[in-house]
């Protein structure tokens, strides 16, 4: 499904922590990839730290989305992201 983006939408990038995955490079996204090896930014955004799955823990990337403004604030946040709905409820906060 094709979502319109906002005219208030300046630009979109995601963070991924392993750049030689090439796990993300068939997904053609419209938007830059952008590589956290260190984990510095990632922490930096309370996006990075301890997960559960399958009683197994391990430190993993938090899918966590931030609407910043064009003085670089945060104006939202949201941190339980539904796959199926997110886009459409940020476009809408956003207007």
């Amino acid at each position: 499904m094709a979502i319109p983006l906002s005219s208030k939408l300046c630009t979109s990038s995601s963070i991924i922590s392993d750049p030689s995955s090439d796990t993300h490079l068939t997904d053609n996204f419209p938007f830059p990839l952008l590589s956290d090896e260190t984990t510095d930014v990632l922490k930096a955004y309370d996006a990075w730290g301890l997960k559960k799955m399958y009683g197994r823990e391990y430190e993993g990337i938090y899918r966590i989305t931030y609407v910043i403004n064009e003085d670089g604030n945060i104006i939202n946040a949201y941190s339980k992201v539904s796959v199926k709905t997110h886009a459409l409820e940020v476009l809408e906060d956003i207007g």
